[in-house]
């Protein structure tokens, strides 16, 4: 297999730095000639795997022999357009890639697969030494067929392809890497079932409880929905906390706080109000009516993934801590989601790109794979196939159908 690695060999040539990155960006994967190839000689039908194949190609359009590519893809309803589910990559490692797409229902299909970064970019972003050049790019690839604008039929199953989900619990992990689909505004769990709450169901799941939201803007987006659909008294700093809405009807009150430093913010804050999750993780008392969601990503891509993984795996150690001082407490750890990257800027793409984002999604759920007390929320499929444009901030649709996988584990009944 050629190693990556050649391609950075250019520094040693007796080029000018201007000439050795032109030598380099000759050999990196072009969307113009990268293709894939779907199998349409076959009939598919509700509850299959549509199958694509990926073949990278550079600028010159010889086939790439190594892989490392960074892929997205989805497949999308034709009529009525109002379903969508993310297909998975397998990277075979020279050149060619599989991408696996479920069909969750009938009617017409259309695929779609984007080319975020080559894999000469993802070596950029890992040795984190930007050239002067931008090898980033978020560009979508055509099927190399003459039939490429037609879609796939997807045939009703010849049994009844339903089944029963189990309620949603610590116990339902899934055991494929497919989450789930968009139905409308809805997100369709395959892993288990999600209920769809409504304002008085909220109030009920969440009656008699304490919920500590301890993340990102992206988790105060949950506290602000949460407070905007149950009647609350509220006190504090709404941007980064600590903040607090109390409803004493049915007794919940409910906490949100910044997650401590990095803060990629241009505001100012109160040094003072900002702790660290272990910190309060170690002060919270806890117990079965308490709820703990958790929730770092979008500030730490631009931080080493080794100090990410170590921040994470003291956090892993204080929930141990706290659940064996309190057992029955509820700990939830949510995964991060795609985002927009303004103006098509430089500083986005290396310090916020979809490729370090998956990586941070990747570690918490390595990290969390094994605790059988702890939750891991993924929601990272949902915004890869999402109708809406990428945000780190999405719309109503995705927080409320993220808020109802949270509430689902809380109240499966």
């Amino acid at each position: 297999m050629q190693s990556l690695e050649l391609f950075y060999s250019t520094d040693q040539l007796d080029l000018p730095p201007s000439h050795r990155w032109i030598h380099l960006f000759e050999q990196v994967t072009h969307p113009n000639y990268t293709t894939f190839v779907l199998n349409r000689e076959r009939e598919y039908r509700q509850g299959d795997v549509l199958t694509a194949v990926i073949q990278a190609r550079d600028a010159s359009g010889r086939p790439k022999t190594y892989g490392g590519d960074f892929f997205r893809a989805k497949v999308v309803s034709v009529q009525p357009r109002e379903a969508s589910s993310a297909g998975h990559v397998t990277d075979h490692g020279n050149g060619t890639y599989t991408v696996q797409f479920p069909l969750y229902w009938t009617g017409g299909v259309m695929v779609s697969v984007q080319l975020v970064h080559p894999s000469e970019a993802v070596m950029v972003l890992q040795r984190g030494n930007p050239p002067r050049a931008r090898p980033y790019l978020e560009a979508e690839l055509e099927e190399d067929t003459p039939i490429a604008r037609q879609p796939i039929h997807v045939m009703v199953p010849r049994q009844s392809a339903a089944k029963r989900l189990p309620e949603c619990s610590n116990k339902t992990t899934p055991d494929a890497p497919h989450q789930g689909y968009w139905s409308g505004n809805v997100w369709k769990s395959s892993v288990c079932s999600v209920r769809i709450f409504k304002k008085q169901e909220m109030s009920r799941c969440l009656a008699k409880k304490t919920v500590y939201l301890h993340g990102d803007s992206t988790l105060r987006q949950w506290y602000l929905r949460l407070v905007r659909v149950i009647p609350t008294r509220r006190r504090g700093n709404d941007h980064a906390g600590p903040a607090t809405a109390v409803n004493n009807r049915w007794n919940i009150a409910i906490h949100y706080r910044f997650h401590g430093f990095p803060i990629q913010v241009t505001t100012v804050l109160n040094f003072r109000q900002i702790r660290y999750v272990v910190d309060e993780l170690n002060s919270i008392r806890g117990g079965p009516n308490t709820t703990i969601v958790l929730g770092l990503w979008a500030h730490f891509t631009a931080e080493p993934l080794e100090m990410f993984r170590a921040r994470v795996f003291a956090i892993q150690s204080a929930i141990r801590r706290l659940l064996q001082r309190s057992p029955g407490t509820r700990v939830f750890v949510r995964t991060g989601t795609t985002r927009e990257h303004k103006h098509s800027k430089l500083e986005y793409y290396l310090l916020a790109s979809d490729w370090l984002a998956y990586q941070v999604t990747q570690e918490i759920r390595e990290i969390f794979r094994t605790e059988k007390n702890v939750v891991v929320l993924d929601t990272w499929d949902m915004s890869v196939c999402q109708w809406g444009h990428d945000n780190v901030h999405p719309g109503p649709a995705m927080v409320d159908s993220q808020l109802n996988m949270l509430l689902s584990h809380i109240c499966p009944k």
